[in-house]
């Protein structure tokens, strides 16, 4: 159990540090995903039909 719990939180951590690099990177480009697109991404997903990430 152990073992498990410091995965999770390990991968805690990892997550955390992404989200903070991020989010640094907006504040220095302010470069964000419209809305329009973001909702367009979820709808593919959602369809189960998402195959390639493109921009």
């Amino acid at each position: 159990m152990r073992t498990i719990t410091l995965g999770i939180q390990e991968l805690a951590v990892r997550e955390r540090r992404e989200d903070e690099a991020r989010w640094d990177q907006y504040l220095r480009t302010g470069e964000a995903v419209p809305n329009e697109r973001v909702k367009a991404w979820l709808t593919v997903l959602a369809c189960g039909t998402a195959g390639s990430r493109s921009r």
